[in-house]
């Protein structure tokens, strides 16, 4: 009944759903193991990669990569990490090793030198680590990793933070198993830093390993300590190597390809709103691959791929030198962005005002609404009004005061095209609706009316109204 009243409301509104394109860009970075970040205060996309002797910086507003720097190392180094630090605007750069090999050197690029870093403690060396920037604390965040030493190799599970001057060892009492190839990227608006996935073994061949283990758990580092997450619904699957990227305006982490547990690559696309993962279904997307570098372009509202590799994982280990890299350049162009927003004023009852809360994501088509219903009666029956219009409910003009029914102080905000039942579990209530892919672009009402019968003579209140418009 709700998926029927919901997709009769909408089904009028048809717009474009988010889409990948691939750009032509004349010249492109090396493809040697790209990482990406996204330089906020100069508006440009931001590529590391090993070519022609040395490591690379390209940059990238739109069309064409441009080269702008190299570093002055002349050695072999693949598997970086990149992030942008917003309070100090240069590009944090976790410089990788050969294969198994490690690096573990830390440069900075703000956009015209190449700055190599020597702090008087360094964590110990590593390649296929992960790191972002916290910028709520000022601080680059670094996890994990792997090094071969002296035929071993070494996977890492420690934490560090870099404040330009400065690394840290933080001893968290919680945080995630050892891993490598994992990904990591900040969300700002919950001041979080989202890891997910990764495996115990790396990439190459060492040759005394830990045992293989692929991970698909999701954790969020808040400042103090690692905290695993058990996310609602359906999850990615186990998978390294893929990468992750921050959208703020969605208010979304982006989650894209990979190498799953049978060495396939992959080219889904997700996105973790701090509650759930949700696999977006998107048209001619970028091919499988792994090892790619991925930004979000903040400017132009852009997701924006590079490269990777398109190998099996069997293929790849037996030949990874000289196996071929991808070179394009991908960019996701997210579709109507949803908003969930609240007007008027309620009307009291004997547990305060009923109020309308939006939980999880934002609206998006081919998700899950889900809106919470506070402050309602320990007991009783709850309704929910969806409706098409907050101006008018037939020959009605909205608002209407509904004090000439009994329902003194109340007002009535929004159409009654449909009235649903939620269940009210001691003064809460949950009201959930599947959004169908056809609903994009379309504006919903929303009002909860409670039974609370000493609250008037009718013996029911009103919450606030709620707009909801669809993206997707």
């Amino acid at each position: 009944m709700r998926y029927i009243s919901v997709c009769f409301l909408l089904s009028s509104f048809v717009l474009a759903q988010g889409s990948w394109n691939v750009v032509s860009t004349g010249s492109a970075p090396p493809a040697s193991s790209p990482a990406m970040a996204f330089d906020a205060a100069r508006n440009v996309s931001v590529a590391v990669a090993y070519g022609v002797g040395s490591l690379q910086v390209w940059e990238r507003a739109a069309g064409s990569w441009s080269l702008r720097g190299t570093s002055p190392s002349t050695g072999l180094a693949t598997n970086h990490s990149v992030a942008f630090d917003t309070g100090r605007s240069v590009s944090v750069i976790a410089i990788g090793g050969n294969g198994d090999g490690g690096g573990g050197d830390l440069a900075e690029w703000g956009g015209a030198v190449w700055n190599s870093t020597a702090p008087p403690v360094l964590p110990p060396t590593r390649t296929r680590q992960a790191i972002a920037c916290d910028a709520a604390r000022g601080v680059t965040v670094l996890f994990g990793g792997a090094a071969a030493q002296s035929g071993t190799l070494i996977v890492r599970q420690d934490t560090w933070t870099w404040d330009g001057t400065l690394w840290t060892q933080r001893f968290p009492f919680s945080f995630p198993t050892i891993r490598a190839g994992h990904a990591m990227a900040y969300d700002s608006v919950r001041q979080r830093v989202v890891l997910f996935g990764g495996t115990t073994a790396g990439l190459l061949d060492t040759a005394n390993r830990p045992p293989e283990f692929f991970y698909g758990d999701t954790w969020e580092w808040d400042g103090t300590a690692w905290v695993e997450r058990t996310p609602q619904g359906t999850t990615p699957v186990a998978r390294h190597e893929h990468a992750l990227a921050y959208d703020p305006v969605a208010r979304v982490t982006y989650l894209f390809g990979g190498l799953d547990a049978s060495g396939i690559p992959l080219n889904d696309l997700w996105t973790w709103d701090g509650s759930r993962w949700t696999q977006l279904a998107t048209q001619n997307p970028p091919g499988r691959r792994f090892d790619c570098a991925m930004a979000f372009d903040a400017t132009r509202g852009k997701l924006v791929v590079f490269g990777g590799q398109n190998a099996l994982w069997s293929q790849y280990r037996q030949n990874w030198s000289s196996w071929p890299c991808l070179r394009d350049t991908w960019e996701y162009t997210p579709g109507v962005a949803g908003s969930f927003d609240t007007f008027g004023t309620g009307c009291s009852g004997i547990r305060g005002t009923p109020a309308l809360r939006l939980q999880g994501t934002l609206p998006t088509a081919g998700q899950t609404l889900r809106v919470q219903l506070d402050n309602l009666p320990l007991v009783g029956p709850a309704f929910v009004f969806l409706g098409a219009s907050n101006t008018t409910y037939g020959a009605l003009p909205l608002p209407f005061p509904l004090a000439s029914i009994g329902m003194t102080g109340c007002t009535l905000y929004v159409s009654g095209d449909a009235l649903l039942q939620v269940q009210n579990v001691l003064g809460t209530a949950l009201f959930t609706a599947d959004l169908p892919f056809s609903t994009v672009g379309g504006t919903l009402y929303m009002q909860a009316l409670p039974f609370d019968l000493s609250a008037n003579t009718l013996g029911l209140t009103a919450s606030h109204g709620a707009q909801i418009r669809v993206g997707g």
